[in-house]
């Protein structure tokens, strides 16, 4: 669909460093907290057409 990978890239912008930061803090380390973001980004990702609008921050 045209605009997804658009789309994609400016919601990984938004929420990486956030999440991320998060991520570190509760398990303390670089590698496994790149690898646990990668994996929520692939799951999100492959189920963003589920998505419906409840009112509240995309990020929730």
């Amino acid at each position: 669909m045209a605009g997804d990978s658009a789309a994609s890239t400016q919601l990984y912008s938004v929420y990486i460093e956030t999440m991320y930061r998060y991520v570190f803090y509760r398990v303390g380390g670089k590698a496994t907290a790149e690898d646990l973001c990668s994996e929520v980004f692939v799951r999100a990702f492959a189920h963003l057409h589920t998505f419906a609008w409840q009112g509240r921050n995309f990020g929730a």
